[in-house]
């Protein structure tokens, strides 16, 4: 799976004249939209795994793949308050559209994070604590629609009420690859696999001008690992 942001990227060669300060939030920027990309490659990886293996799995995997499916939530939705707020930055098309597609991590995060205020909705409505997570994967017989898998964590109880994804008859996954990754809970949903390709159209809108203000200047590292005993350690230029 391709990294959210490359080795080459500007986001990692800041040029030395450009202020502390900005410097810090593009910083952030890149940090947590590597740490959603990273997330989901873990999420990937383990729902690949699942959909070969079945349903009979231990619980410990469906708390990684919960624990993944909200760090993705979480560095998506950091990235998105900074960038509203990251001085300098255009609010242009692509910050907009990004902001508009993106708009639903905010109201699912705020459920998870408030969920002692939403248990007795959730109750009600006859959902796992945490939500589910679905995704699709290749057929299970030859020319046939993808496969629907729906994961949770909890104890199952009568009258429970889980959702499978909706499935294109039309779409076809390859050995190995699933897609439509999606974390839903109290009415809420947020398409993971599209939220990490908006991510990652942004980043690329963000890098153009940052190529053009770093062009033909003299330009910073990034992500040293100093070991330090018993004395300080200053890190220069």
């Amino acid at each position: 799976m391709r990294h959210i942001i490359s080795k080459e990227s500007p986001f990692r060669h800041m040029p030395k004249d450009m202020p502390r300060r900005q410097i810090l939030y593009f910083d952030a920027l890149r940090c947590s939209a590597e740490m959603a990309g990273l997330a989901f490659e873990r999420l990937h990886d383990l729902l690949v795994l699942l959909s070969r293996e079945g349903e009979d799995q231990p619980s410990d995997k469906a708390i990684r793949a919960l624990a993944d499916a909200y760090s993705v939530i979480d560095s998506a939705h950091r990235f998105r308050e900074l960038l509203r707020v990251t001085p300098n930055l255009k609010h242009n098309t692509a910050f907009s559209l990004f902001m508009k597609q993106t708009q639903d991590i905010k109201h699912l995060r705020n459920i998870v994070q408030h969920l002692h205020r939403e248990v007795d909705r959730i109750a009600q409505e006859h959902l796992p604590a945490l939500g589910v997570l679905t995704w699709l994967g290749p057929s299970a017989a030859p020319g046939g629609p993808p496969t629907a898998f729906i994961l949770k964590a909890g104890t199952n109880h009568q009258g429970q009420q889980i959702h499978g994804p909706m499935a294109d008859h039309l779409l076809s996954f390859p050995p190995g690859e699933i897609g439509e990754v999606c974390l839903a809970t109290a009415g809420r949903k947020v398409n993971l696999s599209k939220l990490v390709d908006h991510l990652r159209t942004i980043i690329t809108s963000l890098e153009l001008p940052l190529h053009k203000a770093a062009a033909d200047k003299e330009r910073f590292g990034s992500d040293d690992i100093v070991i330090s005993i018993g004395t300080q350690i200053t890190v220069r230029p």
